[in-house]
């Protein structure tokens, strides 16, 4: 009798998610906009299960030509996960996007490529001017009931150029991260170019962030740059020792 019951309640609510599942998009996704204050669609078409929106608007970032499927496979592990495409400045963008059983929100599988420009001017930082490209490949982005999410995943800058309000060329920086207790931690190495550096960074919920890093000169630098590292860093054997901290 207890295996009829549980068949039957199993039934019931996967015949309840199908219906859902099915329902028009335009109809379902307004009612979760009060929990998604932070998130505005236009444009939507097709069900819950497979749809689009011509525009997907998470401030500061602007999606177009977003996509989305139900992926089937999460739901045995009691998650609600989709697999989005989108346009990010005319660039292609994938992620796995989906919610615990907690209701906790998470990406996967995180990959697109954007220009450094855009970076800057998504976090307001107008007197700050990078140039080249900045891939990304992250393995989840995951957040916790308060603060900054944390991310395991691995991004790439080159050519890494730093156009104002001084001019370095850094040649290629590469940052991995991992998860750990909330807290986002990783390895950030600058090869090629004027300054060669190896970093163990991190950055906690609540913005703080701190770096420790080794810095040689391998290059021509600007003043202000020689200037900053003589004043708050370390000299030793050719090394420059610099550990920073501070809050976002």
């Amino acid at each position: 009798m207890k295996r009829w019951w549980r068949g039957w309640v199993l039934g019931v609510v996967a015949w309840l998610l199908f219906l859902v599942a099915r329902a028009p998009a335009d109809r379902l996704l307004p009612l979760a906009q009060s929990r998604l204050p932070q998130v505005h669609l236009a444009g939507i078409e097709g069900t819950l299960w497979s749809g689009r929106a011509a525009l997907v608007d998470v401030r500061p970032l602007q999606f177009s030509e977003v996509r989305w499927d139900l992926r089937l496979l999460p739901l045995l592990t009691g998650r609600l996960e989709f697999a989005v495409d989108g346009q990010l400045q005319g660039r292609p963008v994938h992620a796995n996007a989906g919610s615990t059983l907690l209701g906790r929100p998470y990406l996967r599988q995180v990959r697109g490529r954007v220009a450094a420009s855009d970076l800057t001017y998504w976090l307001g930082l107008s007197q700050v001017g990078l140039g080249g490209e900045l891939d990304f490949d992250l393995d989840e982005v995951r957040w916790f009931d308060t603060g900054l999410p944390a991310v395991a995943g691995h991004a790439g800058w080159m050519p890494a150029l730093v156009e104002a309000p001084l001019e370095l060329n850094l040649g290629q920086v590469k940052l991995d991260t991992r998860i750990e207790q909330q807290v986002t931690k990783g390895k950030l190495d600058a090869s090629g170019g004027a300054l060669v550096a190896q970093a163990d960074v991190e950055l906690k919920p609540d913005g703080a962030y701190r770096i420790d890093a080794n810095i040689r000169q391998k290059g021509e630098i600007p003043p202000a740059v020689g200037k900053f590292l003589s004043s708050f860093a370390e000299y030793r054997d050719g090394v420059y020792r610099l550990e920073w901290s501070d809050t976002l």
